[in-house]
C-alpha cells in the first residue's frame, strides 16, 4: 500500500518462489522505495521473500493473526480459561503500548503468571521478534492499520468469483470488476 494505506500492488498466490519473483518485479518496476511497510500473517517464507526483494521495507505482523496464534497456543496447553484470558489481555496491552518501559513491565507480568512452557512459547515466538508486532518497537508509520483484514476482504470476493461455476470470460470480467471496485473504494 502507498500513501496512507493505499494498495501499491496485490498478489494472489501461495508459492514462495513465485512470490519472490513478483516482489522482485515490483521492486524493479515501480517506486518501491515509497513502500514503507508490508503487513503479513507470520508466514516465514513470505517474510523471507519480502526481506530478500525489499530489504528496506518494514514488515509487520497482522494484529488479528498474532492474537489468534497466541490464543490457540495457550489453549493447546490446556490452561484454565481465566489464565488464557489474562495472558491474552496482557499480550494485547504489550502489543499496543507505545512505551518501551510499559512493554517491559507487561513482559515481566506475563513472566510472573506463566509456566516455563508458556514462557518458552513467548520467548521463541514473540519476544525474539518484537519489531514485527509490538508498537513500542515500530519505527515506521502504519496510519493505524494493524491487520491484513482489508486485503483479506478483497481475497474473499475473489474466491467467490473463482469458486463459482462461471465461464472463463465472465470470470475474468468479474475479477477485473472486483479489482477495479476495490481500487476505487480506497
Amino acid at each position: 500500500m502507498v500513501r496512507e494505506g493505499l494498495y501499491s500492488m496485490r498478489f494472489w498466490l501461495q508459492n514462495s518462489a513465485i512470490l519472490s519473483s513478483c516482489l522482485s518485479f515490483f521492486a524493479d518496476s515501480f517506486s518501491s522505495h515509497l513502500t514503507k511497510t508490508i503487513f503479513v500473517d507470520k508466514d516465514m517464507a513470505e517474510i523471507c521473500a519480502i526481506r530478500s526483494s525489499l530489504p528496506s521495507v518494514a514488515i509487520r505482523l497482522c494484529a488479528f493473526h498474532t492474537t489468534t496464534a497466541v490464543k490457540k497456543a495457550l489453549q493447546q496447553r490446556k490452561l484454565p480459561s481465566y489464565e488464557v484470558s489474562c495472558l491474552l489481555d496482557l499480550f494485547a496491552d504489550q502489543k499496543y503500548c507505545t512505551d518501551l518501559s510499559q512493554y517491559n513491565a507487561l513482559k515481566d507480568k506475563i513472566c510472573e503468571l506463566s509456566s516455563p512452557d508458556v514462557l518458552a512459547y513467548f520467548n521463541s515466538n514473540w519476544w525474539n521478534c518484537p519489531q514485527l508486532w509490538a508498537a513500542s518497537f515500530l519505527d515506521t508509520p502504519t496510519f493505524h492499520i494493524t491487520t491484513t483484514n482489508h486485503a483479506e476482504t478483497v481475497h474473499q470476493k475473489i474466491k467467490r468469483v473463482l469458486s463459482s461455476k462461471t465461464p472463463l470470460n465472465i470470470c475474468i470480467t468479474e475479477l477485473l470488476r472486483t479489482t477495479q471496485n476495490t481500487s476505487q473504494s480506497r
